[in-house]
């Protein structure tokens, strides 16, 4: 957990750090669905942008404030320079900010390569989409190849979907885990470890999950699991959840029991085929991957979905976490709540911000729902 909570904790001073030692590439990848097999095949290390730990000072003379407060932290660490040490980024369309940015980004940016991936156009239920997938996945290989000058092979791919189809068994064991209140884990432990994963190579990230699954310290059921509120954290789709906010629900006597957070379950939960063509499964795991307020598909309940994983983990109610002006998230909010309320699940909107301050309001809140929630159960 150590080495886990450095990088979450300081990711840029470690990334730096390790490609100096290392004398490897690394590419940036602005948050979701970014195919890094890709870029971990081509001998690069893909590192997910999480937003900075400091007040936003430069990045509002550019950007509006009513823009995603994520992707204005992200933006506010390139112009102060915190950036400079990627060798490429990677912008996936996946709301109207991040279709827009990458223009800004570029004017201002010293990174050297810098590759907007389509991903998100159509509806995914369409016949069409798969190929539409493909092309854009193998253009995005080919610009890698031709910038850096390194083929990657299929096998190269094989090899590297067989490394974080590993890295995802082994978060999917540790959520199993925590679902069944078999490990003293608590909610920021488990979103860094996850987040971990993101910035560091998941070959590095897959020894060190081993060997704390193998740790029989981690199934010693000695934190009264059975005597807290079960809790599922819905949302947070770009980034880590406040740590505050995490451990808040450690404080109130809450436990979360499974998540559909981006550096959660969302992150790990599907395989890639890799029976297949290598650029194809990465396609049908796009395709196929749990339902996502920035994904369209007609034949795909994002509601159901988040029904279907407290009921699994025989959750006591849903916290719905949700980034002021996240458009996608916001829209998909009032369906969400009347599916879940139907059902008999209760639930609770907290809006949040990048860096979450006073949080009296908010303790307020939570306190008076997991009160409810005990008093139900």
């Amino acid at each position: 957990m150590k080495i886990f909570n450095n990088i979450v904790d300081r990711p840029y001073e470690t990334l730096a750090k390790w490609k100096e030692k290392n004398r490897r590439k690394i590419i940036g990848c602005m948050p979701m669905h970014v195919p890094e097999e890709i870029i971990y095949a081509s001998g690069m290390l893909p590192a997910t942008i999480m937003k900075g730990n400091e007040r936003i000072t430069l990045a509002d003379k550019y950007v509006h404030p009513y823009v995603c407060s994520l992707v204005r932290s992200k933006f506010d660490l390139l112009l102060k320079g915190k950036l400079d040490f990627l060798d490429g980024i990677i912008f996936p369309d996946i709301c109207d900010i991040m279709q827009q940015i990458p223009d800004i980004w570029r004017i201002h940016s010293p990174i050297p390569f810098q590759y907007n991936l389509g991903l998100i156009a159509g509806n995914l239920s369409a016949p069409t989409k798969k190929n539409y997938l493909v092309e854009q996945l193998t253009l995005f290989k080919n610009s890698l190849e031709k910038t850096f000058g390194e083929k990657i092979t299929d096998e190269e791919l094989r090899q590297a979907i067989t490394v974080y189809n590993h890295n995802r068994s082994l978060l999917q064991e540790l959520n199993q885990l925590r679902r069944n209140n078999l490990i003293q884990l608590h909610a920021k432990d488990f979103v860094y470890i996850v987040a971990a994963s993101m910035l560091m190579p998941k070959d590095e990230h897959n020894k060190l999950l081993s060997n704390l699954l193998s740790r029989k310290a981690l199934q010693d059921v000695d934190f009264n699991a059975d005597a807290k509120v079960r809790i599922v954290l819905s949302g947070n789709m770009c980034d880590c959840p406040s740590t505050d906010l995490l451990r808040l629900l450690d404080e109130l006597g809450a436990i979360v029991v499974d998540d559909d957070l981006y550096t959660g379950s969302r992150y790990f939960v599907d395989q890639v085929d890799n029976t297949i063509n290598p650029i194809d499964g990465l396609a049908q795991r796009f395709i196929n991957s749990v339902p996502c307020p920035n994904k369209y598909d007609v034949d795909a309940d994002y509601a159901d979905y988040l029904l279907s994983l407290v009921k699994r983990a025989k959750a006591n109610g849903v916290i719905v976490l949700v980034t002021r002006y996240c458009e996608p998230a916001g829209y998909d909010y009032p369906s969400l709540k009347d599916k879940l309320f139907k059902e008999g699940i209760p639930q609770m909107l907290v809006e949040t911000e990048y860096i979450v301050g006073n949080l009296g309001t908010i303790k307020t809140r939570i306190e008076a729902f997991i009160e409810m929630l005990r008093g139900v159960v």
